[in-house]
């Protein structure tokens, strides 16, 4: 008897297992996985005749179109694209670390869905490859490839390049193209960066009266920040996923689609601002807020720049309607020259007030410099929450390893200086809670993490008179360290 059951369970058995491995995943699972680095779909990608990246769509209804059906990525004119981005994409216009716009884009990804191979062997030959004639906007497009090509190869610090990048400089090559890979070759060597940079002038700087903050960024001293749009593209993917998920119902093919498109967009949108806009570089910069009493915009903020800028193409490129109507901008200006952009919105950016202009751009050393003046409204509003009064300030950013972040307060009085002090270690105690509470305990445990989270916790705090300074200095403060821990706190607070 059991040698007449045993064949008839096997094939039962055997019968089960086939048909769970035929049975196909269910676009909730995809949906599912995409929460653990998936993606909603295997896209297809095409380049379109005016050199942006096209996306295979479906119908509103998800039925398959017969033929081919592709759309423009970013959508006309890049308002798709800069509507999916939101503030990563905000970011990654003006401050693009020390490289410019185009080397903001999720290069990887970019390459990989026109069929570069993106391995380090594979980019190396894509350099050394015949180079197409970069004609028109097509050509246009096939030189940046090219350029962000080198990018990721310095990002991964592939040293072997070095002798396909020699080749580049010396090839027949558009300048651009050359003066990349000299900087490439300059970095992958350990040599300073030898692009000239811009500084602003004291003499020219726009500031109102009064203003409330000020911050000052001299992003040829910030670090790579190349990964940001990778990150976004990757947090957009997580969040639509639980956004799926929580309302619950069938998935439609088409779901997967838009949801897909969407989040690669945030990936891809500095590269389609360059290509049809114009590319950039901010190399010295200033932003300055001052508070307002009209309801309807509770700030006035400016932004002026200097570095180097595609002007005429920005000044001519047809904006959507669309974009002018949504842009933040639309109640405020924008000026861009070839080595200058000045933004302003709730009113002017004020007028050269050289004095006030030099001690805000005296070069400290650091790469972010934010002051906080002494008239400042922000300085009742921390007295709001207990803390003591301070007549001025400023926070000092600078990258490396190690890096360093030093607060400079000055308060009234000695009394309160160490009243400063003593609030000051409380609140790096509470800080610290505050993180272990809310960011992942795998996040808080791994090495890189845990490492600045101890360094922080030891900032050192002390009065000299009325001043007070606090000072950490932090090791090991690696780009990867920084993504993860953006990526555990987009993750904990959505």
């Amino acid at each position: 008897m059991v040698a007449r059951v045993a064949p008839v369970v096997l094939f039962l058995t055997t019968f089960g297992v086939a048909q769970d491995e035929a049975r196909p995943t269910s676009n909730l699972d995809i949906v599912r996985g995409v929460l653990d680095g998936g993606r909603f779909e295997e896209s297809k990608w095409r380049r379109g005749a005016d050199g942006a990246l096209e996306v295979h769509s479906f119908a509103d209804l998800g039925l398959e179109i017969e033929g081919e059906r592709f759309r423009p990525m970013l959508g006309e004119d890049a308002v798709l694209g800069l509507r999916n981005a939101g503030p990563v994409g905000l970011f990654a216009m003006a401050c693009h670390g020390p490289a410019d716009l185009l080397a903001m884009t999720d290069a990887e990804f970019h390459l990989s869905a026109l069929g570069v191979d993106t391995t380090d062997v594979g980019l190396r030959q894509f350099l050394v490859t015949p180079m197409p004639a970069f004609d028109g906007q097509r050509g246009r497009a096939e030189l940046f490839d090219r350029l962000l090509a080198i990018d990721l190869l310095v990002r991964r610090g592939c040293r072997s390049a070095r002798a396909e990048l020699t080749a580049v400089t010396r090839g027949e090559q558009p300048e651009v193209l050359k003066t990349r890979a000299r900087v490439a070759q300059a970095r992958l060597e350990g040599r300073p960066d030898p692009t000239p940079r811009r500084r602003l002038a004291a003499e020219t700087l726009l500031l109102p009266l009064v203003f409330d903050a000020c911050v000052v960024v001299d992003h040829s001293r910030l670090p790579d920040l190349g990964w940001v749009t990778a990150f976004g593209r990757r947090y957009a993917a997580t969040r639509a996923a639980r956004l799926i998920l929580d309302a619950g119902g069938e998935v439609s093919k088409a779901v997967l689609n838009g949801a897909q498109s969407a989040a690669d967009s945030v990936g891809e949108l500095p590269f389609g601002l360059a290509l049809r806009y114009g590319n950039g570089r901010v190399d010295h910069s200033c932003f300055v807020l001052t508070a307002i009493a009209a309801r309807d915009l509770r700030v006035a903020l400016s932004w002026q720049a200097v570095g180097e800028f595609d002007a005429e193409r920005w000044q001519r490129a047809p904006v959507a309607e669309a974009f002018r109507r949504n842009s933040p901008l639309r109640n405020g200006r924008v000026e861009i020259a070839a080595g200058r952009v000045v933004a302003a919105l709730g009113g002017g950016a004020g007028k050269p007030r050289p004095e006030q202009a030099r001690e805000l751009l005296r070069d400290s050393g650091a790469a972010i410099r934010v002051v906080v003046p002494a008239a400042s409204r922000l300085w009742p509003a921390l007295r709001a929450f207990g803390l003591p009064a301070a007549v001025g300030g400023e926070v000092r950013l600078r990258f490396g390893d190690p890096a360093t972040v030093t607060i400079e307060l000055h308060a009234r009085d000695e009394d309160d200086a160490e009243e400063w002090v003593e609030r000051g270690r409380a609140l790096l105690s509470a800080g610290r809670e505050y993180l272990d509470e809310l960011l992942p305990s795998e996040l808080v445990a791994s090495r890189g993490v845990a490492d600045l989270m101890r360094q922080v916790g030891e900032t050192a705090i002390r009065a000299d008179g009325s001043t007070v300074t606090a000072i950490s200095t932090l090791t090991g403060v690696t780009p990867e360290v920084l993504q993860s821990l953006a990526v555990g706190i987009a993750t904990a607070a959505f």
